[in-house]
């Protein structure tokens, strides 16, 4: 199972129990499709960049969740059909590892005299003298 990453914009205007039902129903959509969530985020009432059926403002929400991926592109037509969604992507989710940043100011870079690599098949250049 692949981690996913999914925004949603709802409209702004919506009621907070009428939102939660909403909400249940992405949620209920991901389990359907046998994902598992991981996390979901409210990001709040964001301004948009530009008007999406009419809408100047949206409420956004993040989840992060766990699909096998032969199931992803019916979750995306399931996302379509629901009426109440503005907008949404799905996009893979990268987990980066994160490397101590005490490591890596312990041990600096040794200093060269070169600053340039020397390539290969490729001469070094000669340094420039005034005239």
């Amino acid at each position: 199972m692949k981690l996913y990453e999914t925004l949603i914009l709802l409209p702004p205007d919506t009621a907070s129990d009428t939102r939660e039902k909403q909400i249940k129903g992405v949620e209920d959509l991901i389990s359907k499709y046998s994902g598992k969530i991981k996390q979901k985020n409210d990001l709040g009432k964001k301004y948009l960049g530009y008007a999406i059926q009419k809408h100047k403002e949206a409420q956004g929400f993040v989840f992060d969740f766990e699909m096998p991926p032969s199931q992803l592109e019916e979750f995306r037509k399931g996302l379509e059909l629901q009426d109440f969604i503005l907008k949404y992507m799905v996009s893979i989710k990268i987990m980066s590892e994160k490397k101590p940043v005490a490591a890596a100011i312990a041990a600096p870079a040794p200093a060269t005299a070169k600053t340039r690599p020397n390539f290969p098949g490729r001469e070094p250049r000669k340094e420039r003298t005034s005239v």
